[in-house]
């Protein structure tokens, strides 16, 4: 039980530094993202913004369920 916990630990701030890397990419380099991935995808800058908000929050949403919720529910039970 104690080497899951260990792992989940480990697994949720790799993915915490995943999601604060992917942030800092997104609010930085929106400019640039936009102009590759609009002439890649040939989608509207606004829908790029939108599909780049909704691809954060997802992967918070996953993040929090998958990995911090099962880790703080095994450090309760230990």
């Amino acid at each position: 039980m104690e080497n899951l916990t260990e792992f989940l630990g480990w697994c949720t701030v790799l993915n915490l530094v995943m999601l604060l890397g992917a942030t800092i990419c997104v609010t930085v380099f929106r400019r640039p993202m936009v102009s590759l991935h609009g002439r890649i995808l040939g989608l509207a800058p606004d829908d790029l913004k939108r599909i780049y908000v909704n691809y954060l929050a997802f992967f918070k949403v996953l993040v929090i369920v998958f990995n911090v919720v099962p880790y703080i529910a095994l450090k309760l039970i230990n």
